[in-house]
């Protein structure tokens, strides 16, 4: 009877901490959904105040993007950074024809992380992703396009981190894109971001932003016909 009775009470202490770990992701999600809609009505509005221009090189995705300096690491070339934190391809995907309208010359594209972080379904990630590519060849034909490698984060996160870069891989060269792979530049021997790159397992450190520079500076500074 006393093994029933501890088997039923591990039982109820499972199923408690199962319902306040769920109790918790939502929250998680209904904070986030919160603050990425107030930064992005402010964000979008302030892209269509100064829309992308048909010269411009434009930096294309969430927070890691956001975070950059770029017209500081690029000081030559006319940069705009059209990075939303929070964005994931489905909020990407909303916004795109205020860059694809302004006929870019270079666009540096990187989204999807935060669809891993929040539990997207990956076959919706993927369906996103391919309309962006599309939408872009579409409606910007001669806009270079350069798909940049989701960077690594959490070594938990490293399979669906490569399962959704190689699936972006393959998306980008059928369409005619250069891909970037940027992950093994980033990457630690557990799959996991390099210590020293990112302070949160996620964004990046000076250092990190460095090394991106430094990735992609001669697709930045090569001409395009």
């Amino acid at each position: 009877m006393n093994g029933v009775v501890t088997i039923l009470s591990l039982a109820l202490n499972a199923l408690s901490v199962a319902f306040m770990v769920a109790f918790w992701l939502q929250r998680v999600k209904i904070f986030h959904g919160i603050l990425h809609a107030i930064e992005s009505r402010a964000a979008v509005s302030f892209f269509d105040a100064y829309p992308v221009a048909a010269g411009d090189v434009v930096f294309l995705g969430d927070s890691i993007t956001a975070g950059g300096q770029w017209s500081e690491l690029f000081p030559d070339i006319a940069i705009k950074n059209r990075g939303i934190s929070g964005d994931m391809t489905k909020d990407l995907l909303k916004r795109l024809g205020q860059i694809t309208s302004g006929k870019p010359r270079k666009i540096f594209l990187m989204i999807g992380t935060n669809d891993i972080g929040l539990g997207a379904p990956r076959e919706l990630t993927q369906r996103n992703y391919r309309d962006i590519l599309d939408q872009i060849v579409r409606e910007s034909p001669g806009t270079r396009l350069y798909v940049q490698s989701i960077l690594p984060r959490e070594a938990e996160r490293c399979e669906a981190v490569i399962a959704l870069n190689t699936a972006i891989a393959h998306m980008a060269i059928e369409r005619g894109a250069v891909f970037v792979d940027l992950f093994p530049a980033f990457a630690d021997e557990d799959g996991s971001i390099l210590d020293e790159l990112s302070p949160d397992d996620l964004h990046l450190s000076g250092q990190g932003y460095r090394r991106w520079q430094s990735a992609i500076e001669p697709f930045v500074l090569e001409e395009t016909g």
